[in-house]
C-alpha cells in the first residue's frame, strides 16, 4: 500500500479586502458588529493526497491559488479552514533569496541563509564548496550580492535552497532560474531527487516539463481543484479550456471566427482503412465569418496524434497562398492526397490567423477522431516511408 506523504483536507485560505482603509479600524473598534469586509478565496476547500515517491505537477493560470497552496504546504502562510498532514522534512524553493541582505558577500550570505534552514556552522562549513560550486559563482562570491545581477541572485539562492536534503521537496518556478544552461543544472538537480524517490510537488508553466517530470497533475482554477491525475490527461484538459477561452475572447474582440471545420467523403465515418495501391484522400472543409471585413486572413491545418504529438502542419502562409479576404462567410477547402500516417487515432486542428501569420484569431479542433486502420503498412512512428532492404 502507498504510504501518504501529504494529506490536504479542505484546505481553504480566505484573504479580505477593504473599500477604504478606515473600514477595517471600523471593524476592529466595535468588535465586528458590522463588517465592511470583502472576503477573496484563493483556495476553497482543496482535498488530495501526494503519495511517497511521487512527483505531483500543480498547473492553473496566474491567481490560481497555486503559489498559495505550496505556500499553505511550506507552512509560511497558515490556512483559514482545513488540514495538511505531512510525514518528513520539507524544503521549499518558493520566493528565492528572502533574507539575503545586499551589503553582505554572497560567501556570508549562504551562511545566513543556511542557517535560516537549520544548518549549524560545522554543517554549512561541509557544504560551502559544493553550494559555490553549484552557482557558478566563484570569481563573484567575496562580493556585496547587491552587485549581483537578477540571475546571479537567483543562482546563488537556488544553490542554497536545493543544498537541503528533505523527504519533500516544494518547488516554485524553478525553471525561470538563470540562463539555460544553468536551468538544465536546475532541472537534473529535480530529476536527481525523484530518482532518490523524494516527494515532490512541483508548479511551472511549462507544461512539457511538468509532463515529462511528474506522475500526476492537479489543475486549480480559481482556488478549486479541476482535475487531478494522469498527466497528458489533465494537462489535455487545461490547454483545451485555454484555447477555448482565448477563442472566444478572440471572437469578441474581432469577430473574425471559424464557424466549423468539417470531413467529407471518405471520412465522414471517421475511420480509414489505407493501403498501398489504394487512393484516399482527406478533404477539410472550414468555413471562416467575418463581421469585421476589411482584412485578410490566413489558414492553417495541423494533424496530430492523439497524444498531442504533431504529425503535420501547414498553413496558406508557408504554402505562398496569398492571405484572402472573407466577405461575411468562406467556405476553404484543403486536400490531403494519399496520407501515409501509421495506424492510430488523430485530430485535425484549424488556425485562423491575420495576414502576418503572428497573431490567432481562432482555433477549432476536430470533435472525435480519425482511425486510421493500415492493412499493410508495418513500422513504428507516425507516418511510412518507402523503403527497401539489402542484405
Amino acid at each position: 500500500m502507498e504510504k501518504n506523504k501529504i494529506k490536504v483536507k479542505d484546505l481553504t485560505k480566505i484573504y479580505y479586502f477593504y473599500d477604504r482603509p478606515i473600514h477595517r479600524l471600523i471593524e476592529l473598534i466595535t468588535f465586528k458588529k458590522k463588517l465592511y469586509r470583502h472576503p477573496f478565496f484563493a483556495l476553497n476547500k482543496v482535498t488530495f493526497d501526494v503519495y511517497e515517491g511521487e512527483t505531483l505537477g500543480i498547473i492553473g493560470e496566474n491567481g490560481a491559488g497555486k503559489s498559495t497552496l505550496l505556500k499553505l504546504i511550506s507552512r509560511t502562510v497558515a490556512p483559514s479552514y482545513g488540514t495538511i498532514e505531512m510525514n518528513g522534512t520539507v524544503s521549499a524553493l518558493l520566493e528565492l533569496g528572502v533574507g539575503f541582505h545586499p551589503d553582505f558577500t554572497g560567501r556570508s550570505n549562504i551562511y545566513l541563509a543556511a542557517s535560516m534552514l537549520g544548518f549549524d556552522k560545522k554543517t554549512i562549513d561541509e557544504k560551502i564548496n559544493d553550494i559555490i560550486s553549484f552557482s557558478e559563482l566563484e570569481d563573484f562570491i567575496d562580493r556585496p550580492v547587491k552587485t549581483y545581477s537578477s540571475g546571479m541572485y537567483l543562482r546563488l539562492a537556488f544553490s542554497v535552497a536545493v543544498s537541503v536534503d528533505p523527504d519533500i521537496l516544494v518547488v516554485d518556478e524553478v525553471l525561470a532560474v538563470g540562463d539555460q544552461h544553468f536551468q538544465k543544472k536546475c532541472l537534473d538537480r529535480m530529476i536527481g531527487f525523484k530518482k532518490e524517490k523524494k516527494t515532490i510537488l512541483f508548479c511551472s508553466h511549462s507544461l512539457y516539463h511538468i509532463r515529462e517530470i511528474c506522475d500526476r497533475v492537479l489543475w486549480l482554477k480559481q482556488g478549486k481543484i479541476m482535475a487531478i491525475g494522469d498527466p497528458k490527461t489533465v494537462i489535455r484538459e487545461y490547454t483545451d479550456y485555454e484555447r477555448e477561452k482565448n477563442s472566444k475572447k478572440s471572437k469578441q474582440e474581432t469577430k473574425i471566427y471559424i464557424e466549423k471545420n468539417s470531413f467529407l467523403d471518405s471520412v465522414s465515418a471517421w475511420i480509414l482503412n489505407i493501403e498501398k495501391e489504394e487512393k484516399k484522400e482527406i478533404v477539410v472543409k472550414i468555413k471562416v465569418k467575418n463581421q469585421n471585413n476589411g482584412r485578410r486572413f490566413h489558414l492553417g491545418v495541423g494533424i496530430y496524434r492523439n497524444d498531442l504529438v504533431e504529425c503535420f502542419a501547414t498553413s496558406t502562409k508557408l504554402d505562398g497562398v496569398e492571405p484572402f479576404f472573407v466577405d461575411g462567410e468562406k467556405d476553404i477547402f484543403i486536400y490531403f492526397d494519399s496520407p501515409l500516417l501509421l495506424e492510430g487515432r488523430y485530430k485535425v486542428a484549424v488556425v485562423l490567423f491575420d495576414e502576418t501569420g503572428l497573431h490567432v484569431y481562432d482555433r477549432k479542433d476536430q470533435e472525435g477522431e480519425i482511425e486510421i486502420e493500415s492493412c499493410e503498412f508495418t513500422g513504428r512512428g507516425l507516418f511510412f516511408m518507402e523503403h527497401r532492404w539489402k542484405v
